[in-house]
């Protein structure tokens, strides 16, 4: 009984594997930058256009002018902490989004990260929001 058991489990293992989403989780590096405001390090990931939403404004930018306006928004909110936010298996999940939740001197925002995979295989951020 127990090796007709073994045999099952081990039948069956490559099922499970295969259903675990394809997309790597968000850079620690990443989590981390948002979690200090640390723009340089967001921005490195920045594609070269961005949209960029904070609060009520949405506008694309140039990556050197988003830089510019993230480096504002933190400068008028300091980060405090910065958590992603568990994702179930979902249209979201396969199309490289990520969501998180910041906490600042201002309050806390829920950060939506939109990313795109380039031939570097580098996630590179095209959207970034900040809801409150």
């Amino acid at each position: 009984m127990k090796m007709s058991l073994f045999f099952l489990v081990v039948s069956l293992s490559p099922l499970f594997l295969t259903a675990q989403p394809s997309v790597a989780p968000i850079p620690p590096d990443l989590t981390a930058a948002f979690g200090k405001g640390d723009v340089s390090t967001i921005s490195s990931y920045f594609a070269d256009k961005v949209e960029l939403k904070l609060m009520d404004e949405s506008e694309t930018f140039m990556k050197a002018e988003a830089t510019t306006r993230l480096r504002e928004f933190f400068a008028a909110h300091p980060a405090e902490s910065f958590t992603v936010m568990p994702l179930t298996e979902s249209k979201e999940k396969k199309q490289n989004y990520e969501a998180g939740v910041l906490i600042t001197n201002e309050g806390k925002y829920k950060v939506h990260i939109f990313f795109t995979e380039p031939e570097s295989n580098k996630r590179l951020i095209t959207a970034l929001k900040f809801e409150q």
